[in-house]
């Protein structure tokens, strides 16, 4: 077996144990567990975005811009 064809093989275990084994979500801030009853972090406080969630932090954003002259 060549050492290129082992790094291949190497390579494809190691992205398939990554990728292929579901994971619990959890915190960016501290990497505690998340609850997905609560929208913050029982440790450090971090807000969770959801992201399928319509935010109305920033406002109306107007649809066209006039130029300044």
């Amino acid at each position: 077996m060549s050492w290129s064809l082992l790094f291949v093989v190497v390579i494809i275990l190691t992205l398939v144990l990554k990728y292929a084994i579901p994971r619990k979500e959890r915190c960016p801030e501290c990497q505690e567990l998340r609850d997905p009853e609560h929208p913050l972090c029982r440790s450090c406080g971090m807000i969770y975005d959801d992201p399928g969630e319509v935010s109305d932090d920033y406002g109306d954003v107007p649809e066209k811009v006039e130029r300044w002259q």
